[in-house]
């Protein structure tokens, strides 16, 4: 089912759903909202609607329900400081965004240039946030960790489509003795569903094994927390820790610790950037978590402020 978006509607997306729970650095977002889709994250296609705008610090994000034109589902704002390279790539019909995070992530984004009745100011807005990006002057595309992260996703997938055809060699093989074809597709089914439970098994086993170290010194700094209550030594134990966390879900769980210890000893600018480097995921469970303790954390900087 295609959505028709209206402008109007989305600015009230914006005002009413998305503006009211981000923090206060970003309230001062322009008048340059634009529609756009989320293609890929780290080459892995997302397809995601969002409507977005920008100011000088940073891109916000409103993410669209799949299923209803006037409601956000979640929202992330991405600093420009934390953004290592912006490539545009102008087509006839739209035009592409690719962003290079320095954590190694990569979005990519695409744009419609075409204005129309239900998007008036598409355009204009577009060429605003396209001038405002190049401005950022951010050239640097090459990344290493993209270049691992992209590498694992396609051994990943190479290893998944291998074994899945190895898999379903073992009913091909003896086609000729199976008469029925409703039974040959049942066993074809059955071999599929076996092969992806056990896939997906042994690769949460590779997960396990890569953290391993870390997750031995993490465990052991968590549990020295629980006994002694001390959120600073928390906060250096961590910062300080020496078998560095490999996996996205790992990195996830290091840098919410992080940011909780830094909240809790008054550190909160720290604490929000801890938060920013917390993978995103639209729609994942962490995600709303890592937003809520986000207005906690802007709560108490106000408080202590005031």
């Amino acid at each position: 089912m295609k959505l028709m978006y209206d402008e109007e509607i989305l600015y009230k997306v914006m005002t009413d759903q998305v503006l009211p729970n981000v923090f206060k650095e970003i309230y001062s977002i322009p008048n340059h909202l634009i529609l756009a889709v989320i293609q890929k994250i780290n080459n892995v296609s997302f397809n995601q609607n969002c409507i977005i705008s920008i100011n000088n610090e940073g891109l916000l994000f409103g993410f669209m329900s799949k299923l209803k034109v006037d409601k956000a589902t979640d929202y992330h704002f991405f600093k420009f400081k934390d953004m290592q390279g912006i490539a545009l790539k102008n087509g006839i019909f739209g035009m592409k965004i690719i962003i290079q995070f320095k954590s190694g992530t990569r979005y990519q984004l695409y744009a419609s240039k075409k204005s129309n009745n239900n998007l008036p100011n598409q355009t204009e807005n577009l060429g605003y946030i396209i001038s405002v990006l190049a401005a950022k002057n951010l050239n640097d595309m090459s990344s290493k960790k993209y270049s691992g992260i992209k590498w694992e996703n396609r051994k990943s997938s190479f290893a998944y489509v291998s074994t899945l055809i190895l898999a379903l060699l073992i009913p091909i093989c003896f086609i000729n003795r199976i008469k029925s074809t409703l039974l040959f597709t049942v066993i074809v089914v059955a071999v599929w569903i076996v092969h992806f439970i056990l896939f997906s098994a042994l690769a949460t086993s590779s997960e396990k094994r890569k953290n391993k170290k870390f997750t031995e010194e993490y465990n052991k700094i968590i549990e020295k927390y629980n006994e002694s209550k001390d959120d600073y030594q928390l906060y250096c134990d961590l910062k300080s820790i020496l078998n560095h966390p490999r996996t996205k879900d790992a990195k996830n769980a290091y840098y919410l610790s992080l940011s909780t210890a830094a909240s809790n000893i008054g550190y909160f600018n720290e604490s929000l950037d801890y938060l920013d480097m917390v993978e995103y995921l639209e729609g994942d469970i962490l995600n709303k978590a890592v937003n809520q303790q986000r207005e906690d954390i802007k709560t108490r900087r106000y408080n202590q402020n005031n």
